[in-house]
């Protein structure tokens, strides 16, 4: 866990992770929609 060690390391590392999930999400949730849509039901 070498990116811990400096306060400004931790935040960029933070800010990635944080990106990565809100990416995640966002494409998850897009995936939600379009096969929504697609379902008559």
């Amino acid at each position: 866990m070498t990116e811990l060690q400096s306060p400004t390391d931790a935040r960029v590392f933070c800010l990635t992770k944080i990106i990565e999930i809100v990416n995640y999400n966002m494409i998850s949730h897009s995936i939600g929609l379009v096969s929504h849509l697609e379902c008559p039901c």
